[in-house]
């Protein structure tokens, strides 16, 4: 009966399209089922992520390798934007402002995830431990998103990325464990040299170098169990998705003319961004034969930059080397808007017993923008409540089906636009913001996952 619950669980959580983070939706399918924990989830096959104090956690000489390969699949759901300003003459060449929908989903991806942990040294209690998430279909999204129209802004590149953590862990005293882990993210600089021709006889030509580097940002954890329940806390530091593109171009493109337009300048984008995060957590012993968890994450969101590409420098032109012939590009009008720290609270329960052991989860995690997007910029970020629930089946002594689901109701606001362009002119009458004159924003995102656990 509980098996065939099991697969008509898995039919229903495999029937959503693919959208999922391992950073927002939670690392492994325990964490995923008590609503995005860290150190609250216990033992894992993922601790190298959550807690890496917990690495190793209930290996023995007998068992010492645990591993844990999870499929998640998650849909998101925006609210319809319609009747706003998607054109104006600030970002284009229309002379009036141009009114329509405007589509701000993202792309869909599945992922999976692949956890283990291996006892090295037992009279120490000295385990290693690997966490990696990888999307199926694509390696990673690279995707700065508009700069000007409606985006929510944490769910493009961030949601669709590889992560890797890998860490170790020791007793430290009776109950107390310490752990350390890196997690391993990416960075890219490029260069695109580009030299265009027109007429008979002529070619064009041009030259991409990217070079993409690994991006470390530290985990440190620390869990003491005791008989009046388990402390957990976890630190990770400051993790970043840079993109710098260099771009030379020379255009010569007016034919037998001979002039030309030389010209050059720099992108900036944070692609994607997890901040410096605190995560404080408390399990009781079971009562009744429930363990109740709690946890509370302070993220240091307030040091997070735009995740758009800006050109960021205005640059003088020559025309065919003719100093007197010059053209001026203007930068991108980058928009003043205030991240702002946040405080994450987050509630479990967990139900063990020989047959099956259920999850559920609640958090709820504020906007990390300090104000609605009312000046020259669209980006929002909506409160979200999360729901979540998880069942684990043992099939045999070594080897357990795992499922889980999680809900998150983006929180309805409305976004109400200023007087006057992104320059804040108000002259006339045709001077109004993308995005004016305002809309709503809320949605949702569901989805859930199966996976396989087993101890050797």
């Amino acid at each position: 009966m509980v098996r065939a619950l099991f697969l008509n669980f898995l039919l229903f959580a495999f029937s959503f399209t693919a959208f999922a983070s391992v950073t927002d939706t939670g690392f492994g399918p325990q964490a995923t089922s008590l609503a995005g924990m860290t150190s609250g989830v216990g033992i894992s096959e993922y601790s190298a992520f959550l807690n890496p104090a917990r690495i190793g956690q209930g290996l023995t000489k007998k068992n010492p390798l645990k591993a844990n390969l999870n499929l998640s699949v998650f849909s998101a759901s925006f609210k319809p934007i319609d009747n706003i300003v998607v054109e104006n003459s600030v970002i284009s060449s229309v002379t009036s402002p141009r009114y329509g929908s405007y589509d701000p989903s993202v792309s869909t991806v599945v992922g999976q995830s692949l956890g283990a942990e291996f006892l090295v040294l037992p009279e120490y209690g000295l385990s290693v431990g690997v966490a990696t998430y990888l999307p199926v279909g694509s390696l990673a999204v690279i995707d700065t998103g508009p700069l000007y129209q409606p985006e929510y802004a944490l769910y493009r590149t961030r949601w669709q990325r590889p992560k890797i953590a890998v860490g170790g862990s020791v007793k430290a005293g009776s109950g107390f464990r310490l752990g350390a882990s890196l997690d391993i993210g990416f960075g890219t600089q490029a260069a695109a040299d580009l030299y265009l021709q027109a007429g008979a006889g002529r070619a064009s030509d041009q030259r991409l170098i990217v070079d993409i580097k690994p991006v470390f940002a530290p985990i440190l954890g620390a869990s003491l169990d005791t008989a009046f329940g388990s402390l957990a806390t976890t630190v990770r530091g400051e993790s970043k998705t840079e993109i710098e593109l260099s771009t030379n171009a020379n255009a010569r493109v007016f034919g037998s003319l001979g002039a030309a337009i030389d010209f050059g300048y720099v992108t900036q984008t944070m692609l994607a961004y997890d901040p410096w995060s605190f995560e404080f957590a408390y399990s009781t012993p079971p009562i009744l034969g429930i363990i109740g968890k709690v946890q509370v994450d302070f993220q240091m969101w307030s040091l997070a930059t735009l995740p758009v590409a800006s050109i960021d420098q205005s640059v003088s032109n020559n025309c065919n080397g003719n100093s007197g012939c010059t053209s001026q590009f203007e930068p991108s009008i980058v928009p003043e808007i205030a991240f702002r720290d946040i405080v994450v609270p987050r509630f479990g329960i967990e139900i063990p017993n020989e047959s099956f052991t259920l999850r559920a989860g609640y958090a709820y995690r504020p906007g990390v923008f300090t104000y609605l997007p009312s000046g020259a910029t669209n980006f929002v970020d909506p409160d979200r409540h999360i729901v979540s629930g998880g069942i684990e089946i043992p099939i045999t002594a070594q080897i357990k089906l795992l499922g889980h689901i999680q809900y998150q109701l983006l929180v309805e606001d409305t976004v109400i636009k200023s007087a006057g362009d992104e320059f804040g002119n108000t002259t006339a009458p045709n001077n109004v913001k993308i995005g004016s004159p305002g809309y709503t924003i809320g949605g949702s995102v569901l989805g859930g996952g199966a996976s396989l656990s087993f101890v050797l």
